[in-house]
């Protein structure tokens, strides 16, 4: 059944978007919070009405394990790149000391890639029970999910 035919009367999208995280359309009408998923042999439906949700908390939450595997490589670079420049490792092969700086190069991008990854949106709804829904959006879609929230 596609989603208009659960729209309630009188009831218009605001806001829509689709979530690649759950697979599922998250949808804000001017009475519910709909997170509606469909698959070939199943369709789920949850709804919240807006006049019940008491609040809402927005977290953003950043790739930690790529940062910190990050600085490791660049660590291991630096120390290796130390040990080649004040002899405590001879190389056969002068080229090879572009090897560990690369190490270094590949760690820095490993870092930023840390800081600019994609952030997960938590998005917990406190009415009666607390409602945690984690989701992937993009900053954009982020600010107007939570601005229709408010009104």
């Amino acid at each position: 059944m596609p989603l208009r035919d659960w729209l309630l009367e009188n009831e218009t999208i605001r806001f829509s978007a689709y979530e690649a995280y759950s697979k599922a359309e998250i949808i804000v009408t001017n009475k519910r919070l709909i997170f509606y998923k469909k698959s070939l042999t199943s369709e789920i439906l949850e709804a919240y009405q807006l006049d019940k949700i008491a609040g809402y908390k927005v977290t953003l939450r950043r790739r930690i394990d790529l940062i910190i595997t990050g600085i490791i490589l660049a660590i291991i670079g630096t120390i290796i790149t130390h040990a080649i420049l004040t002899d405590l490792i001879i190389l056969p092969i002068s080229e090879l000391i572009f090897i560990p700086s690369f190490l270094i190069m590949i760690g820095i991008s490993i870092i930023m890639a840390g800081f600019l990854s994609y952030p997960t949106l938590e998005l917990t709804i406190t009415s009666r029970k607390h409602i945690t829904k984690p989701l992937k959006l993009p900053r954009n879609q982020i600010i107007k999910l939570t601005s229709m929230l408010h009104l």
